[in-house]
């Protein structure tokens, strides 16, 4: 399993978030009187799980792993998807700031994340494609099949081409 990380930016983001919201339940939480409190600390307690869920699981589980078949990339809440060997009729490495694969790059998140240049979900590509990312940075392994392209870059972005160059049987370049 090949994971990717998310930036200490986005993690950042998710403390500052959670503990603004934290912090102004409290002060509405002091000036309420009586069931209204409760009604508050419900709102707050599921409020405050939903962001954590959010914020710091669901980025902690970002990965592409490879069976003996197929290849099965997780992006939660948003996906979990997999795609057969056969199915990939290209390979190669990819880097959209590239003038000769600028149609790789992403110009509309359709469902996902994106904080910086760390991207996770469906994309719309200059080319038009649907293609799913899971990248931090613009450097990626590209993945072609009939109906979308996939960009992936886990943190062991050598690691994870030596691994799927021997399930595919060629090199990708």
């Amino acid at each position: 399993m090949f994971r990717l990380t998310a930036p200490q930016s986005s993690v950042l983001l998710g403390v500052i978030v959670l503990a603004v919201v934290v912090v102004s339940l409290l002060l509405s939480f002091i000036r309420k009187k009586g069931v209204q409190r409760y009604y508050l600390l419900f709102m707050a307690a599921t409020l405050v799980l939903g962001l954590g869920y959010l914020m710091f699981y669901a980025p902690s589980k970002v990965a592409v792993s490879l069976s003996e078949d197929a290849l099965e990339v997780a992006v939660p809440p948003f996906i979990k998807k997999s795609w057969a060997y056969q199915d990939i009729s290209q390979a190669y490495m990819a880097d959209w700031t590239a003038t000769d694969q600028e149609g790789l790059r992403p110009v509309q998140r359709t469902m996902g994340t994106s904080v910086g240049e760390y991207r996770t979900g469906w994309y719309k590509l200059a080319n038009n494609q649907k293609a799913l990312l899971m990248a931090n940075g613009t450097r990626s392994i590209c993945l072609e099949t009939a109906s979308e392209v996939l960009l992936l870059a886990p943190d062991d972005l050598e690691g994870f081409r030596t691994a799927l160059e021997s399930k595919l049987g060629f090199e990708i370049k």
